[in-house]
């Protein structure tokens, strides 16, 4: 009898220890699949935005040069490039930010998956020692 439930404890470990690593495997998976996704989607919206402001950068430098070349009213149109050099400049700026906050909160929720994935193993080791207790 005793054999036996010795037996069937053993049984239980084992698959409470399959259960857990399981378990764990598959929230590490998880969270490394979202964290993944989300640098890539971060990552290449940064580098859309870098491009996209490059051209448009370039753009006005060409306009700049073109007008020099001219000669006429140099002075004006470099205050108006400028101005809209720095209005995209803030742009871009602003929308670093926007997807540096993004990047923190997404962050703030991967710890706080973590937190629950911690408390989840903390209530199934306070259950198993309760469940070892009853046997």
């Amino acid at each position: 009898r005793v054999k036996k439930l010795n037996d069937e404890l053993d049984a239980f470990r084992t698959r409470e220890h399959d259960i857990l690593a399981k378990f764990k495997q598959e929230i590490d998976h998880r969270v490394l699949r979202a964290s993944n996704e989300n640098s890539s989607y971060f990552e290449a919206s940064l580098k859309s935005l870098k491009a996209q402001h490059q051209r448009e950068l370039r753009l006005l430098q060409d306009e700049l040069n073109e007008e020099r070349k001219n000669g006429t009213t140099q002075v004006e149109k470099e205050i108006t490039l400028r101005k809209r050099a720095e209005a995209n400049d803030a742009s871009l700026r602003k929308e670093l930010m926007q997807a540096q906050d993004r990047i923190a909160a997404l962050e703030i929720d991967l710890q706080r998956t973590q937190v629950t994935t911690e408390s989840a193993q903390s209530s199934w080791s306070r259950e198993k020692s309760r469940l070892v207790a009853e046997y």
